[in-house]
């Protein structure tokens, strides 16, 4: 899965809400390929549920900003992060973050809107299932950064491999 195609689906299907939201996107991407082996729809969802949390934290910021940085570690590890502005994420919740039921929102969390806190568990446990793994942590200058981590494919697959999540066709009719 080429992670730059996931980056620009998501931010495709988030196109209207963050210009409705006036949420600005900043992309720093690893000029060299990032590939990963794995399914492009999940790691979207993956994406775009961390993508609606920070626009949800920022509601209240005067600057809303969301910047997402990618490259390819040293180890052999592929890396994505998203850093919005935030307040962050109080440091009594920071260790059950990505644990079930738990939410800061919704009636689960003391709030009205609805939430199962099942979203960043769901995304944590997909990225362990692509062999990676999820954290969350504040940024120094405030605001939440979430970072995927998954090993990278040393080369992109050849041309016309087909991804996991697009469809089989048939062939044409003779």
């Amino acid at each position: 899965v080429d992670m730059h195609a996931v980056i620009g689906d998501v931010l495709m299907i988030l196109e209207s809400k963050l210009k409705t939201e006036r949420v600005q996107i900043d992309l720093s991407l690893d000029a060299e390929h990032c590939w990963v082996q794995g399914d492009r729809t999940e790691l979207s969802q993956v994406l775009v549920n961390i993508l609606l949390n920070a626009m949800e934290a920022m509601v209240e910021s005067s600057e809303r900003r969301v910047n997402i940085c990618m490259w390819n570690n040293p180890g052999g590890k592929l890396e994505l992060s998203v850093e919005d502005t935030g307040p962050g994420i109080p440091e009594r919740v920071l260790p059950q973050i990505l644990e079930p039921f738990f939410t800061t929102k919704g009636k689960l969390g003391g709030g009205e809107d609805e939430s199962t806190g099942l979203g960043l568990t769901i995304s944590s446990r997909s990225v362990s299932r692509h062999g990676g793994r999820l954290a969350a942590k504040n940024a120094a200058a405030g605001g939440a950064i979430f970072e995927m981590e998954l090993p990278a494919l040393p080369a992109p697959p050849p041309p016309g491999a087909r991804e996991p999540s697009e469809p089989i066709r048939p062939p044409p009719p003779l």
